[in-house]
């Protein structure tokens, strides 16, 4: 018999990798884009998608934040005028946040 403690550490996992994941997006975005940070945000990403596999519902979900995630990922490492690139940044990155909510409810779900 699964206990309901044992039965709910796969949400658990996946809700503290989404989170670490969302507070790695916040810090390159404050702190600028650079290699080192890009590969602690990959590495989030890449253990994401690894707790994601066991959650064959919200794969549509998590299809949407990487595509989110490669939007702003391209924006950031745009060059150009920067009152105009930070705008897209600010919009895309809402977007992101927003699809990162849409796959925590999700997660959420699983457990009501």
């Amino acid at each position: 018999m699964i206990s309901e403690n044992s039965a709910s550490q796969p949400v658990i996992r996946l809700l503290a990798a989404l989170h670490r994941y969302q507070r790695r997006w916040e810090l390159l975005i404050k702190d600028g884009l650079s290699r080192h940070r890009y590969r602690l945000l990959h590495k989030e990403l890449m253990t994401l998608q690894r707790y994601i596999s066991s959650f064959p519902l919200l794969a549509g979900d998590f299809r949407q934040l990487v595509m989110r995630h490669a939007q702003l990922l391209r924006s950031l490492s745009k060059p150009g005028d920067d009152a105009r690139r930070n705008a897209e940044v600010s919009a895309l990155s809402e977007k992101h946040r927003m699809s990162a909510e849409v796959l925590r409810k999700g997660v959420l779900a699983c457990i009501a």
